[in-house]
């Protein structure tokens, strides 16, 4: 059976293809329409129906890129795009697209922000910074691991467990303050040598 006969257009099919021909990309159409680009792209021309301006992969990242950039860094117009944030860089500078100082300030407090709440998290639950920044979890907690450190209790990063030696003079109210906020307490039991 010849294949250019095979498919039976409907008038819906007919208008989404008159409405959208000029832009989307064909893959796109063809993909809604549910046929290959081949049978998109010869009913087109038997529809007489041509496209102005190419629609490419490359007009819609920079229509991605000049809707982003006044509120979102490099790095997540390139992740949202699927390409490298220099990519991101060299395309905004080539359509001249700048940003207010508020526009920058109000970007930079939101990732900032995020970052923040994103390496509170890790400390939280004993995880490794990402990063280098100052952070200050728990102000009280901090200060108890700091002050039992100082009396002779072995305290481990990372770790809610502080150890006390046997024969280490213990300190029953600071103790007493340190489970209040989330501190273990146990013997320490020093690694046997071989």
């Amino acid at each position: 059976m010849n294949t250019k006969e095979a498919i039976e257009w409907t008038e819906e099919q007919l208008n989404l293809l008159c409405q959208n021909y000029q832009i989307e990309t064909n893959e796109q159409l063809a993909q809604r329409l549910g046929i290959s680009t081949r049978t998109l792209r010869r009913k087109a021309k038997k529809l007489g129906l041509v496209k102005r301006e190419p629609v490419t992969k490359t007009k819609q990242i920079e229509d991605l890129v000049r809707e982003m950039y006044p509120n979102h860094s490099l790095k997540e117009i390139a992740a949202q795009a699927n390409i490298s944030w220099r990519t991101v860089r060299r395309m905004a500078n080539q359509m001249e697209l700048t940003r207010t100082p508020e526009e920058e300030s109000r970007m930079r407090s939101r990732i900032r922000t995020s970052l923040i709440k994103s390496e509170r998290r890790r400390i939280t639950f004993g995880l490794e910074q990402r990063t280098n920044m100052k952070l200050v979890c728990n102000l009280e907690r901090i200060q108890l691991r700091s002050k039992l450190k100082g009396y002779g209790y072995i305290v481990f990063k990372g770790n809610n467990t502080i150890y006390y030696p046997s024969e280490l003079k213990r300190h029953p109210v600071r103790e007493e303050h340190a489970r209040k906020v989330g501190i273990k307490f146990a013997p320490w039991c020093p690694p046997a040598v071989i």
